[in-house]
């Protein structure tokens, strides 16, 4: 009986004995006659063929000879001793050890594919989750259970004053960053929530500790500590941490802020009221209440609102519906208005208030607070009442009158500056007035108006301005600082003369002395030469009277020389 087997190419496989793997011998298709297909195959390649017997075992340990010709890269098996059955059985075994070899293989393949897709995804995770971390401005961190730290983001190397990574990695930082308590004592790493959280795996949160960066000031911090547990097993902590600073600040802001309006409240300076929209009725405390001229029992119990406006002049009471209306329409209440009080006197009040909203949205209460600010209207009046004297004033004197602030900037000129530079106010106030100064007096000036300024001393200088007609006139300049009571600098005054005049008389004055002086030093001269010459002339006189006394006296005695020979 003739069977037709199937091509059977097993590709090649690697013959590792080591690994368990027995090298397959590929099949190529024959006809099994009844030779059993020996003279075939020896026909094809009886030239090239090496015989060999050996033997093969199948599933059921049957065994049979089988001899093998290799031409080329090709090995074919010929049945010596073995009948159809147990070669189609061995063969079919073959085939299902090479099917399952290239699954074997598919799978490595797969499977390896797999892990550098999985790979590649969690270097891909890595390096998303380390571009959030140093995008965050929270401060993070982690530690193992020893407090050595494992990562950190770059908030965490800002604000600590850490320049690169691998200066934390594997450093126990709590004795660098957090070795110390708010108020100075030791903090033993021990005691550390942080550490504590890495230990016994309990999350903490602390907001009133500070951290130290190794370089600055140290700052308050709040701080989150979580444990990190991995296939159940507690392996450290993971922290995240914020500067407080600001917040600190407006905390601390906010309570003497809360305490002043406390103690505005106490002392009487502060009426608070609550008014109810759905009885329309309003509670008051004794300030608002006294304020109002009303009792303070009946207020604290609550009365209508038409009470409370009663109290209001009738002037004001528009201005303070229309006030309550837009309220009522935006939330804000704010609006200033007259009251008459207990003792008959009329208070000027700024009233401010927020709109309260039930959980329909609609308007349930308006609580706020009233301020008597009467005295600052009445301060407020009477400087503008300064004011416009020091104007009225100012304008009437024939003299330069400026102002300026505090800082130096000039804020205003009187009329006669107008009329004498021919420019508007507003065209020479703050710094502008330097235009009109004379060009080799401007860095003088500026000099010393800027060190006055600074030092709040008296300001001095004798400069030249230029006038309308284009002339330059010289001028005294004189300014003092306006203190408050505080001896503050309030403003600056200054007056300025026009001393041109007195400038050309000063300068003829000079030329006279001058010239006066240049005619008594000539005189001088003359009379110094006059006396030269007197002495001379008289000097000639002596020499004269001496000659001829001499010749008078050898007239007289001519034989005298000769006696005595």
């Amino acid at each position: 009986m003739e069977i037709l087997l199937a091509l059977v190419q097993l590709v090649r496989v690697l013959r590792r004995r080591q690994a368990g793997l027995l090298a397959l011998i590929p099949l190529l298709d024959y006809r099994l006659g009844k030779d059993d297909g020996s003279r075939s195959c020896e026909r094809a390649s009886v030239a090239a063929a090496r015989r060999r017997s050996f033997f093969l075992r199948d599933r059921e340990t049957a065994t049979w000879r089988c001899r093998r010709w290799r031409r080329a890269r090709l090995i074919y098996l010929v049945k010596t001793e073995l009948d159809t059955i147990v070669l189609e059985r061995s063969i079919r075994y073959a085939l299902q050890q090479k099917r399952h070899a290239l699954e074997l293989e598919r799978k490595v393949v797969e499977r390896t594919a797999a892990l550098e897709r999985a790979h590649a995804a969690q270097s891909e995770s890595e390096n998303y989750l380390r571009l959030l971390l140093d995008s965050t401005a929270e401060g993070f961190y982690g530690i193992d259970q020893n407090g050595a730290t494992t990562l950190c983001n770059a908030a965490f190397l800002r604000m600590l004053g850490f320049t690169s990574a691998e200066e934390v990695i594997g450093r126990q930082l709590h004795g660098v960053i957090h070795h110390s308590r708010p108020d100075g004592s030791p903090y033993p790493k021990e005691q550390c929530p942080i550490y504590r959280s890495a230990q016994t795996g309990e999350a903490t949160h602390v907001d009133d500790e500070r951290f130290f960066p190794i370089k600055g000031k140290s700052f308050p911090v709040e701080y989150w500590s979580y444990p990190v547990w991995r296939d159940g097993e507690l392996r450290g902590a993971i922290v995240t941490f914020i500067d407080i600073t600001e917040r600190k600040r407006a905390e601390e802001s906010l309570r003497d802020a809360q305490a002043q309006l406390q103690s505005a409240i106490s002392a009487g300076a502060v009426g608070t009221w609550n008014w109810d929209l759905g009885t329309n009725s309003i509670t008051a405390n004794p300030a608002l209440a006294r304020t109002f001229n009303l009792n303070p029992d009946d207020a604290h119990r609550g009365l209508p609102v038409e009470t409370y406006l009663a109290a209001i002049l009738p002037e004001d009471r528009p201005q303070v519906e229309a006030a309550t209306a837009k309220a009522l329409a935006s939330g804000d209440y704010r609006v200033e208005y007259r009251v008459r009080n207990a003792e008959g006197q009329v208070r000027c009040v700024i009233a401010r208030g927020q709109v309260e909203y039930d959980a329909a949205g609609k308007p349930a209460r308006l609580p706020g607070a009233l301020t008597d600010i009467t005295e600052r209207r009445q301060a407020e009046e009477a400087a503008r009442e300064a004011s416009e004297r020091f104007r009225f004033l100012a304008e009437s004197m024939p003299q330069k009158i400026f102002t300026a602030r505090a800082n130096g900037e000039m804020d205003y000129f009187n009329g006669e500056w107008t009329k004498y530079i021919g420019l508007s106010p507003e065209k020479i106030c703050d710094w502008g007035w330097t235009q009109f100064v004379h060009p080799e007096d401007v860095e003088e000036n500026l000099r010393r108006w800027q060190h006055s300024v600074a030092t709040q001393e008296p300001f001095y200088m004798e400069h030249r301005f230029l006038q309308l007609d284009g002339q330059y006139r010289w001028h005294v300049s004189r300014a003092s600082p306006m203190r408050d009571a505080e001896g503050n600098v309030m403003m600056w005054i200054s007056s300025n003369t026009d001393i041109d005049d007195q400038k050309r008389h000063e300068a003829a004055l000079r030329e006279s002395e001058a010239r006066i002086r240049a005619l008594f030093e000539t005189a001088e001269a003359a009379r110094v030469s006059a006396e030269a010459a007197k002495a001379r002339a008289e000097a000639a006189t002596r020499a004269k009277d001496d000659f001829l006394a001499a010749l008078s006296h050898e007239l007289r005695t001519p034989l005298s020389p000769a006696l005595l020979l």
